[in-house]
């Protein structure tokens, strides 16, 4: 699309400066405006913008006959266009300049109240087209929010890492599996965590009583209360193992009296 009409030029002037300059804004918002066929290109957006900013107008006259860019839509454009514009039918160059110049300016000003209702019908449909372009833009942003979202939330499940082609609806069967795993292993963690405070809470009242005992000397006693705290299932507590080790100071005791008898004899 390389022919515009001076009223499509200044569309593509309003939206390239609503977009902050960026031609790929530009085209995207102009496509959603003219057709994705009939979006200017990068080279013909510059030079429409670089003619505006330096001599306030846009190009020259198209040739003859109706723009082949021209669609049904933007029919009335070229009417008002050859009504406007081109009516005093400017003999020389710089005429047809200042007539555009002239145009443009009551166009984006609207300073002239019989301007302005003049322009009532064309700028009307400026309006809603920039609002539907604007709309267009709100909603890429927001779809483009969604995806980055889907892809981050990809991502984070370790099952989907380096997946690249998963759909929507199976990212968030994953990620929720995840999440009920996750839950799982907390609470199983939360038990062990609560299981070792009750055992270490156990040992300390038993390392109390053992101390207690040994400064009163009242072993019987506190050693009877350890006794019974031992009796008292621990989570991890091992009765074969204690059963062993309970063997093995039985026959350390025996080994130490036949030592003592031994040595009376001699």
């Amino acid at each position: 699309m390389e022919r515009l009409t001076p009223e499509q030029r200044v569309i593509v002037v309003k939206i390239y400066y609503q977009c902050q300059s960026s031609v790929v804004q530009t085209q995207r918002g102009l496509r959603d405006i003219f057709g994705r066929n009939h979006v200017p290109s990068e080279s013909t957006i510059l030079r429409i913008i670089k003619n505006f900013e330096t001599l306030f107008t846009v190009a020259d006259r198209p040739k003859s006959g109706r723009p082949r860019d021209l669609t049904a839509p933007h029919f009335f454009l070229q009417g008002y266009l050859k009504e406007q514009v081109y009516a005093n039918k400017p003999s020389t160059i710089e005429q047809l300049k200042n007539s555009i110049r002239q145009e443009i300016q009551e166009i984006t000003e609207g300073d002239d109240s019989d301007s302005r209702q003049r322009h009532s019908n064309n700028t009307q449909y400026y309006s809603q087209a920039e609002k539907r372009a604007h709309h267009n833009a709100l909603e890429r942003k927001r779809r483009d929010h969604i995806k980055d979202s889907f892809s981050s939330l990809r991502d984070s499940v370790p099952a989907l890492q380096g997946e690249k082609v998963a759909s929507r609806a199976q990212i968030l069967k994953k990620a929720a599996e995840y999440i009920q795993f996750m839950r799982r292993k907390n609470s199983s963690h939360q038990q062990d965590i609560d299981d070792l405070k009750r055992q270490n809470s156990l040992l300390e009242s038993q390392i109390r009583a053992l101390e207690k005992a040994k400064i009163t000397g009242n072993f019987a006693a506190e050693t009877c209360e350890v006794t019974k705290s031992e009796g008292v299932p621990m989570p991890g507590y091992n009765d074969t193992e204690s059963e062993s080790s309970d063997s093995e100071a039985s026959r350390t005791v025996r080994q130490s009296k036949k030592l003592k008898v031994g040595g009376h004899h001699h």
